[in-house]
């Protein structure tokens, strides 16, 4: 009777563990936790890919997996499966993949701690090398993302270095960089850039580059200054040599050499190196009668001819010395320099005194993504539930850090020395659980917009108190909102004047431009002006919300769809307009809920099959 009872009490014990329902589970493999018979079963499973070299055969199995997922842009799959290959035997090549998936989708402390993983890890200099490098631009851009104001310069660095490289289409060019000029107001190198690709002769506008260059002086740092006035100024004697030329063509044009021959001089010296123009206005002034002029102007020729036009123009001084007792003795004198050609590239000069409009910081910051590493290794195709199962489809919310899932699961043989830990740790590990599906812990995201059908869940907000940014004596505070509130509004360029609406902060007369983010919405750009003497209105923040897109398609058509456990009024086949984050959506057969955890991002199109 004893015995009965507690076989009875045990039983019970044990009903709502048995009752509990189970996340779908990646295999352990040695090294991992789990019972000695589970291990057993995995290592036998994993001697299917070849006897003793099993385990390294089935990691570079999942590898190439994990590369080919990548290859077709399912990067989620591609993440779970480079971790699959971990977890069977540490290789460097897949950490350093990890690393790059990781800062495609801006997980950057994820990213950062695998290429350190990687760099500790290899053997191989050619993948310790690239680690390195990536290490650096990944430093570069965690610390712009850091502040919203870093955020703005890294968006302006990126747009900047594409125009850059289409400089040698100018036309093009100017026309993706008049955007950022007006966009980006408070950065020199865009004016600055402006002011080359409207010399060039292509374009050949040198009224606007002038301008251009103007803008670049008022904007940039005092060591930068004066080459860009000096690049102005060559732009100010070209359009002053151009507007006198042109008079002078149509004073040539109507046999007022004279008149011609003034507006030659003039613009010969608003622009020295253009020769042939002063040719032309000796020309003009000999025609004219004005020998001892058309003198003048032959001799400072002189100065910067090339061998060749000295020549010529020794020649004509020889002939006018008959009448000229000047020209007789300007041809008796030495000539100039008389060395290389006269016409030098006036874009050519500008761009060395610009020099470079870019750091090494810009270039880190903007830099994309390098290139997954590939592994060609031969490897024997075996049937690998791991690699093919459902659980390698689960989205991984925007929540997971994928390095604690890596340290979860990793095999102990593949830990680094004590000590030897990457800086800056990835958040708490997720709960050790032996499959790489999103830990229960984690809360769907909250009902966001679906078709009219269904009507959005009350908020559940509370109202947020007003906040006040800081003051000085003679400024205006001004009014701050937001829609929705929350929105973290940033004044000027370096971000140290902010508040987070509702609020209000204190403003000078003048134009002042802000920057509104708030996670899970598109950041807001605007230009706020005061008036002088008038009362300021208040900053009204209009935020767009980031959104993706769901296909819920099923073998039958016409099942009831669940999101995030609340029945909707739509069927399968349909599209779902939803808010960027996690999600799980459901369909109804025979009366039960089959269940799929998804990640929306915003603007993307994904496809549920149930």
């Amino acid at each position: 009777m004893l015995k009965k009872i507690l076989a009875l009490t045990a039983i019970a014990l044990l009903a709502p563990a048995l009752a509990q329902p189970q996340e779908p589970a990646l295999p352990p493999v040695r090294g991992t936790s789990g019972s000695d018979d589970t291990k057993a079963a995995n290592d036998s499973y994993l001697l299917n890919y070849g006897g003793s070299k099993g385990r390294h055969e089935a990691a570079v199995a999942a590898f190439q997996a994990a590369y080919e997922a990548a290859r077709t842009q399912r990067r989620d799959r591609a993440m779970r499966l480079f971790l699959v290959s971990l977890r069977r035997e540490a290789m460097a090549k897949a950490l350093y993949n990890l690393g790059i998936l990781c800062a495609h989708d801006e997980r950057w402390e994820d990213a950062l701690n695998f290429q350190r993983e990687a760099q500790q890890q290899t053997a191989d200099p050619e993948v310790a090398k690239l680690a390195a490098q990536e290490i650096e631009r990944l430093r570069a851009v965690m610390d712009l993302e850091s502040t919203p104001a870093g955020q703005q310069q890294r968006a302006f660095d990126i747009q900047f270095i594409q125009v850059l490289n289409k400089a040698k289409a100018p036309f093009a060019a100017l026309g993706d960089l008049k955007e950022i000029v007006k966009r980006y107001n408070t950065r020199w190198e865009a004016p600055a850039l402006e002011g080359m690709l409207y010399a060039d002769p292509e374009v050949h506008n040198f009224p606007e580059s002038l301008k251009a260059f103007e803008a670049a002086v008022a904007l940039a740092p005092p060591d930068r200054r004066q080459h860009l006035r000096d690049a102005a100024e060559l732009a100010r004697g070209e359009a002053t040599f151009n507007e006198q030329r042109i008079s002078a063509d149509e004073l040539w044009e109507k046999q007022q050499y004279e008149s011609a021959a003034k507006h030659y001089r003039q613009a010969w010296e608003s622009s020295p190196e253009h020769l042939d123009v002063a040719l032309k206005a000796a020309t003009g002034f000999l025609m004219a009668d004005k020998v001892d002029l058309a003198v003048q102007i032959l001799s400072g020729m002189r100065v910067s001819a090339t061998v060749e036009m000295d020549a010529r123009i020794e020649a004509m001084l020889k002939e006018l010395g008959a009448i000229s007792d000047e020209a007789k003795i300007r041809a008796a004198g030495a000539s100039g320099t008389s060395a290389g050609p006269s016409n030098v590239d006036t874009a050519a000069r500008m761009r060395t005194l610009v020099g470079r409009l870019t750091t090494r910081q810009m270039e880190l910051a903007a830099k994309s993504d390098p290139p997954l590493i590939d592994e060609k290794t031969n490897v024997s195709h075996v049937p690998d539930d791991e690699l093919t199962g459902a659980s390698s489809n689960l989205p991984l919310l925007s929540g997971d850090s994928i390095y604690a899932l890596y340290k979860r699961d990793r095999p102990a043989s593949s830990a680094p020395p004590a000590g030897s830990e990457p800086a800056n740790p990835a958040s708490p590990a997720a709960p050790a659980a032996p499959g790489l599906a999103p830990p229960a812990s984690a809360k769907p995201a909250p009902l966001a917009d679906l078709p009219p059908a269904l009507p959005p869940l009350p908020s559940a907000e509370p109202a947020r108190p007003l906040t006040v940014a800081r003051h000085v004596p003679g400024e205006l505070d001004v009014p701050v909102s937001s829609d929705p509130p929350g929105a973290l509004v940033t004044f000027g360029d370096d971000g140290n004047l902010n508040c987070t609406a509702p609020c209000q902060v204190a403003l000078s007369a003048g134009r002042h431009p802000w920057r509104a983010t708030l996670s899970g919405y598109r950041d807001t750009l605007g230009v706020f002006n005061i008036e002088r003497g008038k009362k300021p209105p208040a900053v009204v923040v209009s935020l767009e919300a980031k959104r993706g897109f769901v296909s819920v398609e099923s073998k039958i058509a016409g099942l009831p769809i669940f999101l995030n456990g609340r029945k909707t009024d739509n069927r399968t086949p349909t599209n779902l307009k939803l808010m960027e984050g996690g999600y799980q959506v459901a369909v109804e057969i025979d009366g039960k809920l089959a269940t799929q955890d998804i990640s929306v991002h915003d603007g993307a199109l994904m496809k549920v099959t149930f």
